[in-house]
């Protein structure tokens, strides 16, 4: 048997195989029903990054990389960043055990961690932009659910326990749809219990701004050794 009838034979195979798993395809989403909304979802997948945010709360001019945070010593033991680019506050404990805590700034976003820990595992802030005629909601599909199903990825209000010093806030998470891996919503703002807590969050009196905070499995301590820094968190003019 010559090579060209073996690779012939082999053409053959590969395309019969793909016609079937094409026509297989086609069965499942129309015995599961599945709508032409998710079925353009899933098309477009591997041609559509939906996770790349790039709305930030000012111009992504590199030159607001450089104006640095203001550090405010408090007392012995707490600090207080404030941020005129980002113009949010907030306070942590300078030490954990024996190891400085480090903050920095970069376009939307400001992590924070303990010098011991490695930069994956920060815990950050990012503020984004809001229309001021739009809901919490509204400016959450905008920003981050553009274009995707509701069944797949959709908004949800949070009740949180933590105490945050500023009672105004709401709360609110990204929440995978039934059947669908948190990885296959916007990441990492989608809720992911396998990877730690993170969330959206809203002040009514700031209307045209909202944040989401990455917790992670990570603790840095805030305005006191047992609370965490993103509790003391304010928005400012």
């Amino acid at each position: 048997m010559s090579r060209k009838f073996i690779a012939f034979l082999i053409t053959v195979f590969i395309i019969v195989v793909l016609s079937l798993v094409g026509v297989g395809i086609t069965y499942i989403l129309r015995v599961t029903n599945i709508d032409s909304s998710v079925r353009n979802f899933l098309e477009r997948r591997d041609v559509v990054s939906y996770t790349t945010v790039t709305t930030v709360v000012s111009s992504p001019v590199s030159d607001l990389d450089k104006i640095p945070d203001k550090i405010t010593v408090l007392d012995a033991t707490t600090s207080k960043l404030t941020s005129e680019v980002l113009k949010l506050t907030f306070n942590y404990q300078s030490l954990v055990g024996n190891f400085s805590v480090l903050t920095n700034k970069k376009g939307n976003r400001i992590s924070i961690k303990s010098a011991e820990q490695a930069e994956a595992d920060s815990q950050y802030v990012e503020l984004y932009s809001k229309k001021t005629d739009e809901s919490f909601e509204q400016a959450i599909n905008r920003i981050f659910l553009d274009g995707v199903p509701e069944t797949f990825c959709y908004f949800k209000p949070e009740a949180l326990s933590y105490k945050f010093d500023n009672k105004n806030y709401i709360f609110a998470s990204i929440i995978a749809g039934t059947g669908v891996n948190p990885e296959q919503c916007p990441t990492p703002y989608t809720r992911n219990p396998n990877s730690g807590t993170r969330f959206f969050f809203y002040d009514p009196a700031f209307p045209d701004r909202l944040g989401f905070i990455y917790v992670g499995n990570t603790f840095i301590p805030g305005s006191t050794a047992s609370s965490n820094w993103f509790e003391s968190l304010q928005f400012i003019q």
